[in-house]
């Protein structure tokens, strides 16, 4: 019998794609901090071993793994090497993702196509290709976690018309984790797209206003909730339309 409530991580398995900084690299010491053996990816050899290093002392309850989600060659081989280093896979959190610089200033009547072809490959390509891998591994009361942004918003007047290749990319996604849950329901794995907020990162910009710890807030809640409504759009803890 599924129990109702994943009232903590000890004994789970996270996987947090884009774990090397950021909201990525907030939700690796959340997790690691709740008991779960935390899964960590990153494109680069460097940043792989800038985690392997400050990680150290976890031991095997942190593992580190390379992958370029944009690729679906390197999504296959992380999986095979997941399969190889944990029996089954809890919680995946899909929270790699791509602002193109050019984009924050690409209006909807001039898109470059090579720039929402990039954007599209990473942010919802790449997660799709996540999914697709890893739900075998993922056993019932399990989570999926689409990490998006109030910048796929249809709701409340529409997308912004600047950043377009960002925005559709993230409206797209939310489209998606609807389907998936829907899929899912019957196997009791939830999944959900969260808004992080607006966070100090490179991808937010001088601007943003919280920090990845504070980012991480929502997305936590979501990998420990009572199993519930699914397919959903989260900000700070409460379903939005989207």
């Amino acid at each position: 019998m599924v129990p109702n409530v994943m009232s903590e991580l000890t004994g789970k398995t996270v996987l947090v794609t884009g774990a090397n900084r950021g909201i990525g690299r907030a939700l690796a010491d959340r997790f690691l901090a709740l008991g779960a053996t935390t899964l960590l990816t990153a494109r680069s050899a460097a940043a792989r071993e800038t985690l392997a290093r400050d990680f150290a002392s976890a031991g095997d309850r942190v593992r580190v793994f390379g992958c370029d989600i944009a690729d679906p060659d390197s999504v296959r081989a992380l999986q095979t090497g997941v399969a190889s280093a944990v029996p089954q896979l809890d919680i995946l959190v899909n929270n790699a993702g791509v602002f193109v610089k050019t984009d924050r200033l690409m209006y909807a009547d001039d898109v470059d196509p090579r720039v929402l072809e990039e954007t599209l490959r990473t942010n919802l390509f790449g997660t799709i290709a996540m999914c697709a891998a890893f739900i075998p591994s993922i056993p019932a009361g399990g989570r999926i976690i689409n990490v998006s942004s109030t910048m796929g918003q249809l709701s409340d007047g529409g997308l912004e018309p600047y950043a377009v290749a960002y925005s559709v990319s993230k409206a797209a996604l939310n489209a998606y984790t609807s389907a998936l849950a829907n899929r899912l329901r019957e196997r009791r794995i939830l999944a959900d797209a969260v808004h992080p907020g607006w966070v100090q990162t490179d991808m937010g910009g001088p601007g943003a206003q919280i920090s990845p710890e504070a980012g991480t807030e929502t997305i936590v809640f979501l990998a420990t909730r009572p199993v519930g409504e699914t397919g959903k759009f989260w900000n700070q803890k409460q379903i939005v339309d989207w």
